[in-house]
């Protein structure tokens, strides 16, 4: 395991670049309004004088080094080294999607703050100024406490990213959110991606790691104090062998809680699911994410049907959800290529499938601030969708 406080010496990867596959996709892509994934955080890289690619595949995907930098609250790298930068950076995003309003979305300004408050905890802020040309609502307000357990445990708490899930639900290149991680289940929509207000405790030591917490409401910062029966109140864990010097990493997650119905009462439901994850590596070798989940929702709501005078309860529900992707490094290890497949089974008759192909990357070399990222969408039953975004994020 990497020393506290110092960054490992991991070797770069040798991969070829795939010129004749990008060429494709830049052309047939357009400056193709949903939000770019915003997950690097260049302080690290400018305090510490490193490549970015030490915590990322390509950012601002994670490698298994940056997994393990987050999943500690950020207190493995040196609160002396951190102290010499300005703990702020300032993003600015442009989007589009076709399947939106067609414009271009230049409206999307946000500040990320990251550090220590003291020797023992550890901050993470992002709020956004302007999100969709409005005033912006707050993404994530998360303090660590990184002394449990002989240094090995942090107690999180605030409206947290680094909730127990696999890591690309929440730090992935796409565009396109996960299916499995939004399956929606009649009235109920699993928000597995979504930052949510809660506590959680995580241990982290050598190849384990295992995560464990309470959350709430997904709202802004009202969302803090919202403990009403409207609120779908969620039980999380995972735990994984996840080694910060090895590409491989496989665990179980899942999930117990109570969701509001529309017409009164909850929606009890829990899930299971497992994953692997392989980062990229030298001479052709993909970046790998596979996963399966299992679901059960025991009243998942109700339904109107045509001359009925009231609503009709759904049955009880068995949900599954399948991810399988690849990506791989390429344009010189300043781009990633993903492709990705993934099928739905609400469990109440509705089956959906659906594919991205995306790239990301950075067009500069020797600037790794700007990055971007094109993605075709294919969704069963709707029209191809074209996305892309221009992410600008740099330390002050």
């Amino acid at each position: 395991m990497p020393a506290e406080g110092a960054f490992a010496d991991m070797n770069l990867r040798e991969s070829a670049a795939l010129w004749p596959v990008a060429a494709v996709l830049a052309a047939i892509a357009i400056f193709g309004t949903k939000a770019i994934p915003t997950s690097a955080l260049p302080t690290f890289a400018k305090a510490y004088g490193v490549e970015c690619s030490l915590c990322h595949s390509v950012p601002p995907q994670l490698n298994a080094y940056g997994r393990y930098i987050q999943r500690t609250g950020y207190s493995a790298l040196s609160r002396d080294v951190l102290k010499n930068v300005l703990p702020v950076n300032v993003a600015e995003e442009v989007t589009y999607d076709s399947q939106g309003s067609h414009q271009v979305e230049p409206g999307n300004l946000a500040l990320h703050a990251v550090g220590y408050l003291s020797p023992d905890i550890t901050y993470h802020i992002h709020q956004w100024i302007v999100q969709n040309s409005q005033a912006g609502g707050l993404d994530t307000f998360q303090l660590a406490y990184n002394r449990l357990f002989n240094g090995n445990g942090h107690f999180f708490v605030g409206k947290l990213s680094a909730l127990p899930v696999p890591a690309p639900f929440s730090n992935q290149s796409d565009i396109a959110k996960y299916a499995s991680a939004e399956l929606t289940v009649g009235e109920h929509m699993y928000t597995f991606d979504m930052m949510r207000w809660g506590t959680a405790l995580s241990y982290v030591h050598a190849n384990l790691y295992v995560q464990a917490g309470w959350f709430g409401s997904s709202a802004d910062w009202n969302g803090a104090t919202d403990f009403s029966n409207n609120t779908d109140k969620t039980f999380q864990w995972i735990a994984a062998y996840a080694d910060p010097n090895r590409p491989l990493e496989a665990g179980a997650f899942g999930s117990i809680g109570s969701y509001p119905l529309a017409e009164g009462g909850v929606d009890p439901y829990h899930t299971l699911g497992l994953y692997v994850q392989r980062d990229p590596g030298p001479r052709f070798m993909p970046g790998v994410f596979a996963l399966y989940q299992w679901g059960h929702d025991a009243s998942p709501g109700s339904m109107m049907i045509s001359g009925s005078m009231a609503p009709t309860p759904f049955g009880p529900a068995d949900s599954t959800a399948e991810t399988f992707e690849l990506y791989e490094p390429i344009l010189g290890e300043r781009g990633l290529m993903g492709l990705r497949q993934e099928t739905t089974d609400d469990g109440l008759g509705n089956v959906s499938r659906s594919g991205d192909i995306d790239l990301s990357f950075m067009p500069f070399a020797h600037y790794d601030y700007l990055h971007l990222f094109l993605e075709n969408a294919l969704i069963q039953n709707s029209r191809p969708a074209w996305r892309g975004g221009l992410w600008w994020i740099a330390p002050l």
